[in-house]
């Protein structure tokens, strides 16, 4: 099995296996603030600069930090059961991934009914979305709302997006998921994204990079900056609804 494999079969089974694994101890939070901090750490990596960026991404928790803004949940927040009364653990845990309903988690939650929005006033337009992207030379992206083709109408999908490859020279696997930190830039490039309700396969700017450690090449993180939109009919928010590495042919 080569490293994109194992990195995939990984995340795979923690995205399978999140539920028991918060049942014997749930080590989520909340979203309650936004990273527009990301953006300055982002053009300080680009110009060769010095970054203290650190990531943490497991289930809920950080998932507020892998995108400079998100969309804060909409409707009321849960209300608990008599049974989430008597164990608070599990009615916490619906109330975080409630607050979490835009968040960066929800673009690789594998499920395409939910998404990542930006939060900001507009169309987002030079926002930010981090995902864990592995060593993958290609990524697939379902650009909008993708629970329904009139929401996927309704609001607005990236129409144009700049990638950077970002690689970690610390952290590495934890109780929960990932950490990384060390973070350095490798390669950027812009593509055009087909305004299509479904998959579609980007290529990913190619990106050497040199003195990584043995067990952190696959951990590199995937920037995906919005620079235009197709504008939604109702809303003006641009949504992302999922983005997965695509595995590697090469062995």
């Amino acid at each position: 099995m080569n490293r994109i494999s194992a990195f995939i079969v990984s995340l795979l089974l923690f995205v399978l296996h999140a539920p028991s694994l918060l049942a014997q101890g749930y080590e989520g939070s909340a979203c309650t603030k936004q990273n527009a901090e990301l953006k300055r750490q982002l053009s300080s990596l680009r110009s060769g600069g010095p970054s203290s960026l650190s990531l943490h991404w497991a289930f809920l928790y950080g998932a507020e930090m892998f995108s400079s803004s998100y969309l804060k949940a909409e409707g009321a927040a849960p209300v608990l059961t008599k049974a989430e009364r008597e164990d608070p653990l599990v009615g916490t845990e619906r109330y975080d991934a409630w607050t979490c309903m835009y968040s960066a988690y929800r673009a690789q939650d594998n499920d395409t009914k939910t998404a990542w929005s930006e939060g900001v006033p507009g169309a987002g337009i030079g926002e930010l979305l981090m995902v864990p992207i592995g060593t993958a030379k290609q990524a697939r992206i379902w650009i909008g709302f993708g629970k329904t083709t009139e929401l996927f109408k309704r609001n607005n999908r990236p129409k144009r997006v700049r990638l950077t490859i970002l690689q970690a020279y610390g952290g590495g696997a934890t109780q929960m998921g990932m950490a990384y930190s060390g973070l350095k830039y490798l390669a950027s490039t812009e593509v055009d994204l087909a305004d299509t309700n479904g998959w579609q396969t980007i290529a990913l700017p190619d990106a050497p990079a040199t003195g990584v450690p043995e067990h952190l090449i696959w951990a590199r993180l995937l920037v995906i900056e919005i620079l235009d939109v197709y504008k939604g009919t109702h809303y003006d928010d641009t949504l992302i609804s999922e983005v997965q590495p695509v595995e590697n042919s090469d062995g």
